[in-house]
């Protein structure tokens, strides 16, 4: 026989059933892992400490970054898929404006070319247009009066190259090179030595003296500034019999670069009578 329920049974048993559905669905959540917004991160997973932070490393993935030691260090997306990380800050492209002159900054900047920064007081500068010093021998000048900048060229005057060449019995028809060496003179251009060049300029002049302690006779000597041990320039050609000899040249024209190198050629006759104990010595003049 079935026994009749009435209404208010029927509504108490519906809440059982309610509040039991509730309950079986509540653990089912549970038991799939799925954090209650509610609950601390240790409930959830994984420990987190004093001055760490939280951040989504995937979707619905929370991951720790822990706290920085090292002092000044701020948040940056450099890392890995642009996760935060703590870093310095890179001045490349960290920052946007430009850095006051109170904080080491320039304060602004140049509006073109060939500026140059200068201050005006102890918290301002201002850009100042100059002339372009490009070259040799140029100097920045700053005019009071305007207040603005220019170049000019200094004058440094020419410098000589001191020559020499210890005593040695020239043969006849035979080729000897000599510089600045403390050595007598040798047929090969190597043992010869260099004479190089300290600043750019041209070789104007040249001066080379001898002595022979036996003058020899008066066939003609050639005398030659040898550049790089490639191009020769005549000095003079001197045919005399004497126990000195000058060979001079003032009007020479030789372009020569820093770094260029210098040899003395000596292009010698056939003797009749050949010199003996013969030394040099000389300047080059560079303008």
């Amino acid at each position: 026989m079935i026994k009749k329920i009435n209404r208010k049974q029927l509504r108490n048993y519906f809440l059982i059933i309610l509040v039991a559905g509730g309950v079986w669905l509540a653990r089912l959540v549970y038991a799939q892992g799925v954090p209650n917004p509610g609950h601390s991160y240790t409930q959830v997973g994984g420990g987190i400490t004093q001055g760490d932070l939280l951040y989504g490393s995937a979707n619905d993935t929370l991951a720790i970054l822990p706290k920085s030691t090292t002092a000044s260090r701020y948040l940056a997306n450099t890392g890995t898929d642009n996760n935060p990380v703590w870093a310095a800050v890179d001045l490349n492209n960290g920052v946007t404006g430009t850095l006051p002159m109170t904080n080491g900054g320039t304060g602004s900047n140049p509006s073109g070319a060939n500026q140059i920064l200068m201050s005006t007081s102890q918290t301002a500068t201002t850009w100042k247009n100059i002339n372009d010093c490009q070259g040799i021998n140029k100097a920045l000048s700053y005019n009071q009066t305007s207040g603005e900048f220019g170049c000019n060229t200094i004058e440094t005057g020419g410098y000589t190259l001191h020559v020499q060449a210890l005593s040695y019995n020239p043969s006849s028809n035979q080729t000897v090179y000599f510089s600045s060496m403390p050595a007598a003179p040798n047929t090969s251009i190597a043992r010869g030595g260099r004479i190089y060049i300290t600043r750019s300029g041209t070789i104007t002049a040249a001066v080379i003296s001898s002595y022979a302690s036996t003058a020899g006779s008066n066939q003609n000597w050639a005398m030659y500034i040898r550049v790089n041990n490639n191009t020769d320039y005549l000095i003079q050609t001197l045919g005399v019999a004497a126990n000195e000899r000058v060979w001079t040249n003032s009007n020479m024209s030789i372009p020569v670069v820093l770094g260029d190198y210098l040899t003395i050629k000596a292009v010698q006759p056939g003797w009749s009578s050949r010199p003996r104990g013969v030394v040099f010595n000389g300047y080059i003049y560079v303008e």
